[in-house]
């Protein structure tokens, strides 16, 4: 499967919504961070305070190098978010989707409308 990434941001629900699928390559992961950090500013919120959802349910197993950039792209604290949420596909290992985000307050859900309904919850929770 080729390659695609979308970003869309909601500013009422201060969302940047992320969606990788397929196989990637390294210049694809850096184009992700490039549009990722333009997402997030056009926000024009404080540091931290916006809210992430990533849908990896399309997501391919990855090469150790683009694994490598995603965990640089994804694990840079200039830009987390106050809340993440990841949808994955069970066919899709846990396992490199946990080394790829490196966030022990990462939510897991295999449904989107979950995982959005999680995120937008204004509760206090221990990882807000």
């Amino acid at each position: 499967m080729n390659a695609t990434h979308t970003i869309r941001v909601d500013p009422q629900k201060k969302l940047v919504d992320i969606t990788l699928a397929g196989f990637f390559d390294v210049p694809r992961v850096i184009q992700v961070a490039i549009d990722g950090k333009a997402a997030i500013e056009s926000l024009g919120l404080a540091p931290h305070e916006h809210l992430t959802l990533i849908d990896v349910s399309d997501f391919s197993l990855q090469s150790q190098d683009v694994v490598s950039a995603l965990q640089s792209t994804f694990g840079n604290p200039r830009y987390a978010s106050r809340r993440l949420a990841v949808v994955t596909d069970k066919s899709l290992s846990p396992m490199q989707v946990q080394r790829v985000l490196k966030r022990d307050t990462a939510q897991w859900f295999d449904d989107r409308r979950e995982a959005e309904a999680w995120l937008c919850d204004d509760r206090p929770t221990q990882d807000a």
